[in-house]
């Protein structure tokens, strides 16, 4: 008999345990700060959004393009004219989602697909052309519309500031370094401070070292979190890292033909 009740109550645990492992499947597919759209929602969402990017992928996806996807999404939640979503597409007997792929010219060999729709743009649909990384998400936004999407510690008017150099040979940093001297005298937040002195410090090593140096320096800068940092030092290391993704022109600016192409 005891044997019996052991023998129910292991089936039972393994029972419980295969479907939380399901649901917690489920539950994962969506990460925080997105939004996961279906066949009925999705032009809902569509026309109550200024801004809409939509991740076309299967439904159980993983990876680190889903990874950098899922940490654009959390830059973007301080952003509130634009919707960060997903669509789940199964290939399988269910056909999940497959109708909205189809809508989109979206096949399983263009997995993941990233769409960006807006009602202000001329191109109404704008798809991410090259890797999906944070980098390049945040870039093709920007581009794209009239969003400012930053990177934490990042402030916005520095960072049109950095966008300009990337047009102008870098002995004009200086320039530039004069300006952001200009706007850091205004600031009283401490945090904003210190982010607007790294600015500061990056157009004055771009005038004395040359346009490479922001790549160069960002390859350091990660080579670097693969030593033993104290915390403090990690903390600031992140902060300039982040800042010196606004020095690099983005992969996605890149296209000659001004858009990325279907």
């Amino acid at each position: 008999m005891a044997g019996g009740v052991s023998l129910a109550s292991c089936c039972c645990y393994i029972v419980v345990m295969a479907v939380s492992m399901v649901l917690q499947a489920s539950l994962g597919s969506c990460a925080r700060g997105v939004v996961e759209l279906d066949t009925l929602t999705f032009d809902k969402e569509l026309s109550a959004h200024s801004h809409l990017i939509v991740k076309f992928d299967t439904s159980m996806a993983s990876g680190a393009a889903v990874d950098a996807y899922n940490s654009f999404a959390r830059l973007a939640a301080k952003q509130p004219e634009i919707m960060v979503a997903s669509v789940g597409v199964s290939p399988h007997r269910e056909k999940e989602n497959e109708e909205l792929a189809n809508r989109f010219s979206i096949t399983a060999n263009d997995f993941p697909r990233i769409l960006l729709f807006g009602h202000s743009q001329s191109t109404t649909v704008v798809p991410l052309s090259g890797n999906v990384t944070v980098e390049n998400l945040v870039a093709f936004v920007r581009r794209h519309s009239d969003l400012y999407i930053a990177f934490p510690g990042c402030l916005e008017e520095f960072d049109q500031l950095a966008a300009r150099t990337f047009h102008v040979a870098s002995s004009n940093a200086n320039t530039f370094q004069l300006d952001a001297k200009k706007l850091a005298s205004k600031l009283t937040n401490e945090d904003e401070i210190a982010s607007a002195n790294v600015y500061i410090e990056i157009f004055g090593l771009i005038t004395s070292r040359g346009p490479r140096f922001p790549s160069n320096e960002v390859n350091r800068v990660k080579k670097s979190f693969a030593t033993e940092l104290s915390e403090g030092k990690r903390k600031a290391l992140q902060l300039k890292l982040n800042i010196l993704q606004s020095f690099i022109r983005p992969a996605v600016d890149q296209n000659p033909h001004g858009r990325d192409e279907l």
